[in-house]
């Protein structure tokens, strides 16, 4: 089932994602599995034989090739979350990790020294995720100047190449924000008995807030 999913989303892309670590490790039930497990590969069958979850899918992946490959399946910016956790918490030591102050949107920016464009705009979309987060966690609110800032530093795009369109943008966390995907990797966590993913879903739709309010 599993496998075939993989296949029909990962068709005719090469290299296709299906080799990306995360990817790989596919849901896999256990010869025992709890009742937990059960319910969540019952959940998890019934997603992945949905065609409008593969069409979504494939969207994220298009929209992955047009900004940078920062669009994504909710794969590469989840991290396991650290015991005590609920699940959907935001992971603080990683927001802090990435912001360089706690007011004023005193951001700290890519620098993309000698890195292509195609890194250097995946760079630029990472740091307004990563400020979306920050903002998220200290309470700050998608109308605010702060967010003004990273909406006006996102939307300048990459020195030298052309801005980021704010509507092709908007479009592509509107696809992104699909909570059927991160779903997914709910369901595949607890197949897999890993630790509960962290969300970064409040931070994604924060920023589609701010676009919205700021274009």
């Amino acid at each position: 089932m599993i496998d075939e999913f993989l296949a029909d989303v990962f068709g005719g892309l090469d290299p296709s994602p299906a080799w990306a670590p995360r990817w790989n490790a596919a849901p896999n039930l256990p010869d025992d599995p709890s009742p937990e497990q059960v319910d969540a590969w019952v959940e998890i069958a019934e997603l992945v034989s949905d065609p409008g979850f593969r069409q979504r899918i494939r969207q994220v992946l298009d929209l992955s090739a047009q900004f940078g490959g920062r669009v994504e399946v909710h794969a590469k910016r989840v991290r396991p979350r650290r015991p005590g956790h609920p699940p959907g918490h935001l992971d603080q030591a990683g927001a802090d990790r990435t912001r360089q102050a706690d007011a004023g949107g005193d951001h700290a920016e890519p620098a993309g020294a000698g890195a292509g464009a195609r890194d250097r705009l995946r760079d630029l979309v990472d740091w307004a995720g990563e400020s979306a987060v920050a903002a998220v966690l200290r309470g700050c609110p998608p109308d605010s100047a702060e967010a003004a800032q990273v909406v006006s530093r996102l939307l300048e795009g990459v020195p030298g190449e052309h801005p980021v369109d704010r509507e092709e943008l908007i479009a592509a966390l509107e696809v992104a924000t699909d909570p059927r995907l991160e779903r997914y990797w709910q369901l595949t966590a607890t197949i897999n008995g890993w630790p509960p993913f962290p969300s970064h879903m409040p931070g994604d739709l924060w920023l589609l807030a701010a676009l919205r309010a700021y274009g």
